[in-house]
Protein backbone atom coordinates (compact mmCIF):
# COMPACT_ATOMS: atom_id res chain seq x y z
CA UNK A 1 0.00 0.00 0.00
CA UNK A 2 2.88 2.57 0.81
CA UNK A 3 4.55 2.02 -2.73
CA UNK A 4 0.81 2.74 -4.07
CA UNK A 5 1.23 6.13 -2.25
CA UNK A 6 4.30 7.16 -3.18
CA UNK A 7 3.38 6.20 -6.84
CA UNK A 8 0.27 8.49 -6.41
CA UNK A 9 2.44 11.21 -5.36
CA UNK A 10 5.15 10.84 -8.36
CA UNK A 11 2.38 10.69 -10.68
CA UNK A 12 0.98 14.31 -9.23
CA UNK A 13 4.20 15.55 -9.12
CA UNK A 14 5.32 15.02 -12.43
CA UNK A 15 2.05 16.28 -13.96
CA UNK A 16 2.53 19.30 -12.36
CA UNK A 17 6.14 19.55 -13.06
CA UNK A 18 4.94 19.29 -16.74
CA UNK A 19 2.15 21.64 -16.56
CA UNK A 20 3.96 24.52 -18.18
CA UNK A 21 3.12 27.15 -15.51
CA UNK A 22 6.20 29.01 -14.46
CA UNK A 23 7.14 28.93 -10.68
CA UNK A 24 6.43 32.43 -9.00
CA UNK A 25 9.39 33.27 -7.86
CA UNK A 26 11.71 36.54 -8.37
CA UNK A 27 14.98 35.84 -10.67
CA UNK A 28 18.64 37.18 -10.21
CA UNK A 29 17.96 39.21 -13.77
CA UNK A 30 14.51 40.92 -12.60
CA UNK A 31 15.25 44.52 -12.76
CA UNK A 32 12.44 47.04 -11.67
CA UNK A 33 11.95 50.12 -13.13
CA UNK A 34 12.39 53.74 -11.62
CA UNK A 35 10.20 54.50 -8.87
CA UNK A 36 9.71 57.40 -10.99
CA UNK A 37 5.54 57.69 -10.40
CA UNK A 38 5.57 59.35 -14.15
CA UNK A 39 7.23 56.17 -15.59
CA UNK A 40 5.08 53.74 -13.48
CA UNK A 41 1.85 54.43 -15.59
CA UNK A 42 4.11 53.24 -18.44
CA UNK A 43 3.48 49.94 -17.35
CA UNK A 44 0.59 47.45 -17.97
CA UNK A 45 -1.96 46.01 -14.94
CA UNK A 46 -3.00 42.02 -16.59
CA UNK A 47 -5.11 39.66 -14.79
CA UNK A 48 -3.58 37.39 -12.56
CA UNK A 49 -4.98 34.09 -14.81
CA UNK A 50 -3.27 35.72 -17.96
CA UNK A 51 -0.06 36.55 -16.24
CA UNK A 52 0.15 32.84 -15.66
CA UNK A 53 -0.04 31.60 -19.13
CA UNK A 54 2.75 33.46 -20.16
CA UNK A 55 5.82 31.00 -20.58
CA UNK A 56 9.18 30.65 -22.37
CA UNK A 57 8.94 30.68 -26.02
CA UNK A 58 5.87 32.94 -26.63
CA UNK A 59 5.77 35.92 -28.97
CA UNK A 60 4.70 39.57 -28.27
CA UNK A 61 1.62 38.18 -30.79
CA UNK A 62 1.41 34.87 -28.42
CA UNK A 63 1.36 37.67 -25.47
CA UNK A 64 -1.33 39.65 -27.06
CA UNK A 65 -3.30 36.67 -27.56
CA UNK A 66 -3.54 35.29 -24.06
CA UNK A 67 -3.28 38.95 -22.52
CA UNK A 68 -5.49 41.11 -24.50
CA UNK A 69 -3.06 43.99 -24.46
CA UNK A 70 -0.01 45.10 -27.11
CA UNK A 71 3.25 43.67 -25.53
CA UNK A 72 6.58 44.87 -26.83
CA UNK A 73 9.71 42.83 -25.93
CA UNK A 74 12.30 46.57 -24.55
CA UNK A 75 15.41 45.79 -23.95
CA UNK A 76 15.82 42.53 -21.94
CA UNK A 77 13.75 42.74 -19.41
CA UNK A 78 9.66 43.75 -20.21
CA UNK A 79 7.47 44.65 -16.87
CA UNK A 80 3.99 43.80 -16.49
CA UNK A 81 1.38 44.11 -12.60
CA UNK A 82 -0.35 41.81 -11.56
CA UNK A 83 -2.24 40.70 -7.88
CA UNK A 84 -2.26 37.74 -6.76
CA UNK A 85 -6.18 35.60 -5.84
CA UNK A 86 -4.88 36.02 -2.70
CA UNK A 87 -3.85 39.82 -3.09
CA UNK A 88 -0.09 39.73 -3.30
CA UNK A 89 1.02 42.44 -5.82
CA UNK A 90 3.35 41.40 -8.53
CA UNK A 91 6.00 42.55 -10.81
CA UNK A 92 6.25 40.47 -13.22
CA UNK A 93 8.94 40.55 -15.37
CA UNK A 94 9.56 38.98 -18.72
CA UNK A 95 13.21 38.03 -20.10
CA UNK A 96 13.24 38.07 -23.42
CA UNK A 97 15.87 37.08 -26.54
CA UNK A 98 15.46 37.13 -30.09
CA UNK A 99 11.78 38.61 -29.80
CA UNK A 100 10.75 35.20 -27.79
CA UNK A 101 10.47 35.13 -23.94
CA UNK A 102 13.11 33.36 -22.43
CA UNK A 103 12.07 33.26 -18.58
CA UNK A 104 9.43 34.68 -16.71
CA UNK A 105 10.26 36.26 -12.94
CA UNK A 106 7.87 37.30 -10.29
CA UNK A 107 8.43 40.19 -7.68
CA UNK A 108 6.54 40.71 -4.82
CA UNK A 109 5.94 44.46 -4.78
CA UNK A 110 4.03 46.83 -1.86
CA UNK A 111 0.56 47.69 -2.99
Amino acid sequence: MARLGAIAVAVVMTACASSGTPAIAEKPWHQSPDQNPVESMLYFVVEWPAVRQLKPGMTESDCFNVLGIPVTFWGKNTILYSTSPQGVHYEVGLKTSNGRIVDVSYKRRAA
